[in-house]
């Protein structure tokens, strides 16, 4: 005798797609995110700007200040979690199918910067992080503080 449990599984799936899913996850990124280990690349002064420009590309700003360049390279990060807790109850009551939809999420704009000497050679370089910002959030009643904005410098 076969097993009816793939054909049930395979029903249920498909029953799912056609009537919709009660939960969303949505992620835009606007240019490449840049990470603790690409920016480990550059040396503080043995990197030039042309290592800069040839790893992460063309900066977004440049400006000048009194210890030299300063070379921004900005990303964004878009996360947004919604569910609807009281889809289910469609089936148990069909004349009667409230919503019930809650979501959370945000806009990350994260920056990193390359400060340049005058010869060129690389001075520094930081992150200005809003990571927690952006998180997938399945209950938007979060017990924990917002954090400050944070900035992390090498």
């Amino acid at each position: 005798m076969k097993s009816s449990i793939p054909h049930l599984v395979v029903g249920v799936v498909i029953f799912i797609g056609l009537v919709g899913c009660p939960a969303r996850w949505q992620r835009l990124t606007y240019n490449d995110p840049i990470g603790q280990q690409e920016a480990q690349i550059l040396v503080p002064g043995h990197s030039t700007i042309e290592d800069t420009v040839h790893h992460f590309g063309a900066p977004d700003a440049i400006e000048g200040t009194a210890e030299g360049l300063l070379l921004r390279y900005q990303f964004l990060d878009f996360k947004y979690f919604s569910a609807n807790y009281f889809w289910g109850l469609r089936f148990l009551v069909p004349f009667f199918s409230p919503d019930f939809s809650m979501g959370g999420g945000g806009i990350v704009p994260d920056e990193f910067q390359v400060i340049l000497s005058p010869d060129g050679l690389v001075k520094r370089w930081s992150f200005s992080r809003h990571e927690t910002v952006a998180d997938y959030k399945v209950w938007p009643f979060d017990p924990r503080p917002p954090e400050p904005e944070s900035s992390v410098a090498f």
